[in-house]
């Protein structure tokens, strides 16, 4: 029976990440085994018939430089597209309203459209403007994003346009939603320049800057081009996929991963880059600080994509989409409009559209999400094809006092030689940072 040297528990972005710095790095002797039939995770995509569908993520951030030199290295930076458009609506109890252009971390960029936007009110108007005279925060300890946003700029903002956006990316409650693991620059801008006001001015992160480039990005024929791109990049004999590990047994020599089926693969070394709520029992019950578990919560999501006939609609909705503030009593949370944001995702006689709900998962229908929508929409229209995807306990929460809880989890780990965890509930929901954490997981093994 061979030993490996790294086996990969894992085969999402995170796990295929860590198996492409092992591959270019030389070492050849490692497995990657994930459950499901074929990589990514909860990058998927589907196209069939003139459509794409993403059944999650439909993009990644564009400023950060791990994703970059990868789509680069395995031939895909020509397959990058932007956003047709980046403006979106935010809907409250009232109805859908399209907030002012060129707000940067609740800072205004473009302060003529600002002042001549009435989705604020004047008050509201002379809080966010005064942000900069507002005292800094001296103590150093994590707080909530929404203690944060209306300390600095005041209820308003926080209610009508920082809550409804950071609370649908991070799927938290923005008064849990801990700013040292979401936006930690927040933090330090306030610390190292009095405000972000001050800040976004000072480093020329407003429209001012010259640069055109989206700050989200997409791929061409879908975002699952990417780990199947590294699937081919890293070898297809590398991989045991549709394999369930039950277990892990670790001894002075190693470690042996139980798989479902009664297998048994031994390895000098493990990356575990699956769901958190496993670790405990697969290392039975041995994990020191294991009682910060509920620290790593999840919540779930349910995504409708829906193809509907242009000539129904008595209109077309404008930008990328909404978000929802917690006033709305709507089924239907978010929304992307695939049609307006990207090119060539689906006939032209087609608005694709995929609806985000949070609340009855398991029992809502087609016809509660299009009953949503067309109240929303105050508009009728027909559905010709639709798609629909569960995420259970998917999105990582990363609550006040994430960070804490990493530390104290890594060091309950840290007898267990060899053992790297990495992922999404830990340092970074969004693409890039899966990538950065996994080479990172590969570089401390190697090294």
């Amino acid at each position: 029976m061979p030993v490996y040297d790294v086996v990969i528990l894992g085969a999402g972005i995170t796990g295929l990440s860590a198996a492409y710095h092992l591959k270019e790095s030389g070492i050849s002797n490692f497995l990657v085994i994930d459950a499901a039939p074929e990589v990514g995770g909860k990058i998927r995509t589907i196209n069939e018939n003139g459509y794409t569908i993403e059944t999650a993520a439909d993009s990644f951030i564009s400023g950060k430089p791990y994703i970059t030199e990868l789509l680069s290295k395995i031939g895909l930076d020509n397959q990058i597209v932007e956003p047709l458009t980046n403006q979106f609506q935010i809907l409250n109890r009232l109805g859908l309203s399209m907030p002012p252009k060129g707000l940067k971390y609740g800072v205004p960029t473009d302060l003529l459209t600002f002042q001549q936007s009435d989705y604020f009110s004047s008050i509201a108007k002379e809080q966010i403007l005064n942000e900069v005279n507002v005292e800094a925060d001296s103590v150093a300890n994590d707080e909530s994003l929404g203690s944060f946003m209306e300390r600095r700029f005041g209820l308003e903002m926080l209610q009508k346009y920082a809550e409804p956006l950071f609370s649908g990316i991070y799927a938290t409650p923005i008064y849990e939603l801990g700013i040292k693991s979401t936006f930690p620059f927040l933090k330090k801008w306030e610390s190292e320049y009095g405000s972000v006001t001050a800040a976004v001015n000072m480093q020329n992160l407003g429209s001012a800057s010259g640069i055109s480039r989206s700050a989200f990005l997409g791929l061409k024929n879908g975002m699952q081009s990417l780990p199947l791109s590294m699937k081919r990049f890293i070898g297809e004999e590398y991989f045991l996929l549709s394999h369930t590990v039950a277990g892990l047994e670790h001894s002075s020599s190693g470690y042996k991963i139980h798989i479902h089926n009664g297998r048994i693969i031994e390895a000098k070394s493990v990356i575990y880059t699956i769901p958190l709520y496993s670790l405990k029992n697969m290392l039975n019950n041995t994990v020191a600080n294991f009682e910060l578990y509920p620290n790593f919560s999840t919540s779930s999501s349910l995504i409708y994509t829906l193809a509907i006939d242009k000539s129904s609609m008595t209109s077309i909705p404008e930008g990328t989409g909404f978000v929802s503030t917690s006033d709305s009593s709507e089924i239907v949370s978010a929304a992307t409009y695939t049609s307006n944001k990207w090119i060539d995702r689906s006939p032209d006689d087609i608005f694709l559209v995929r609806a985000f709900a949070k609340e009855r998962i398991d029992t809502l229908k087609i016809s509660d999400i299009t009953t949503s929508l067309k109240s929303i929409w105050k508009s009728d229209f027909v559905v010709k094809h639709s798609w629909n995807h569960i995420w259970k306990d998917a999105l990582p929460q990363y609550k006040v006092g994430h960070q804490e809880a990493v530390k104290a989890l890594r060091e309950g780990l840290e007898h267990f030689n060899g053992f790297e965890i990495a992922g999404c509930a830990l340092e970074g929901v969004g693409i890039p940072d899966c990538i950065r954490q996994g080479i990172e997981a590969a570089q401390k093994l190697i090294s």
